[in-house]
């Protein structure tokens, strides 16, 4: 499990930041140090991801976890999941707080996928190419091998629909 070292009272964020629900977008209040422009919208792109950064007390802090804690008054306990795929999209609607394993319930689908749907991928034998169904949900797994790709997109559904994936899991990511 990924830890969050989140030690700053959210007393200090709504002191320090404003949210705009029309921007969706954090500016600094208070000027804590000298590149800080009060009014200028807070933090950077992210060097590893699409998400933005923000620098604060020593800390770096990822927006939407910190929009999280602006909005509701304390750090969240788990993953922060944006539900359409958008890491740029910080409206509140479009967050919610889950544990590792339901956020991966909701995966955009692989640029390296060749089926173009999730959890299938074609395998191509020497006396025939089917579609292998491969998910698994914990430690459950689902694993088979159909002739039609709409036979096995049915199976692929029925698992998801058991274990209750996200209806967005499998959607392409925005481009941004």
């Amino acid at each position: 499990m990924t830890k969050f070292n989140e030690s700053i009272d959210p007393v200090l964020i709504k002191k320090h930041f404003d949210y705009s629900v029309t921007t969706r977008e954090l500016t600094w209040k208070l000027k804590h140090c000298s590149k800080v422009v009060i009014g200028n919208r807070a933090g950077t792109q992210c060097k590893r991801d699409k998400n933005r950064c923000i620098k604060f007390m020593h800390q770096v802090l990822k927006e939407h976890r910190v929009i999280w804690c602006w909005f509701y008054g304390k750090w969240p306990k788990g993953h922060i999941d944006h539900i359409n795929h958008n890491e740029l999209d910080n409206r509140i609607s479009n967050l919610r707080c889950v544990e590792q394993k339901e956020n991966n319930k909701n995966n955009s689908l692989r640029s390296d996928n060749t089926t173009g749907e999730i959890g299938i991928y074609l395998k191509v034998g020497k006396r025939n190419t089917t579609f292998q169904v491969d998910i698994r949900c914990g430690k459950e797994r689902f694993c088979k091998a159909f002739k039609q790709l709409s036979s096995a997109i049915i199976a692929r559904n029925a698992f998801y629909k058991k274990h209750n994936f996200h209806p967005n899991h499998g959607i392409n990511k925005p481009s941004l």
